[in-house]
């Protein structure tokens, strides 16, 4: 075992297993916490100062994370656990859940708009300055291209592909 891993291992006072089922278990978190993480790193820093060591400075600061995530997770997990709270870490423990589920907000797929994007798209500029109208190249693309859509589909598909193609340049 090196010395920086005896510093951080009496420094934060837990072993190396709980230290990575603590980053796993970070690792799955929104950036609301996360950023709640680097700020209560940040605290610990400052009740633990004493105890930093200029010749260790980033072991210290990992050490002082792992001890912050290890205090949200614990009081995350006790309601789990059946242990007491107080009614200030039971409403984090509420707004940590929270903001864990808008941060797993899913992008639901969109494969036709994607076959839009990736095939259609410039041959569909390419018909509309031409003058054809959507019902025309909703035609033409089932004609030539034997793939269905809507000309209304067609029409906002490609105006959000356009507005996100003008908002990349």
């Amino acid at each position: 075992m090196s010395i920086t891993q005896k510093y951080i291992d009496n420094l934060s006072g837990i072993t190396r297993q709980k230290r990575q089922s603590l980053f796993d278990w970070f690792s799955t978190q929104g950036e609301t916490i996360k950023i709640e993480a680097i700020r209560l790193q940040g605290d610990l820093a400052n009740q633990h100062r004493d105890r930093y060591d200029k010749q260790y400075r980033h072991e210290f600061y990992y050490a002082m994370l792992i001890l912050a995530l290890n205090k949200m997770h614990w009081t995350e997990t006790a309601h789990t656990q059946k242990k007491s709270l107080n009614d200030k870490e039971s409403i984090q423990i509420t707004q940590l859940r929270i903001e864990r589920l808008k941060a797993q907000k899913r992008v639901k797929s969109a494969p036709k708009k994607e076959l839009i994007r990736i095939r259609f798209y410039e041959e569909i500029a390419a018909l509309k300055s031409q003058g054809l109208s959507w019902r025309q190249i909703a035609d033409y693309i089932r004609i030539h291209h034997k793939k269905n859509f809507t000309f209304g589909y067609l029409r906002n598909c490609f105006i959000e592909l356009t507005a996100e193609k003008g908002g990349q340049n």
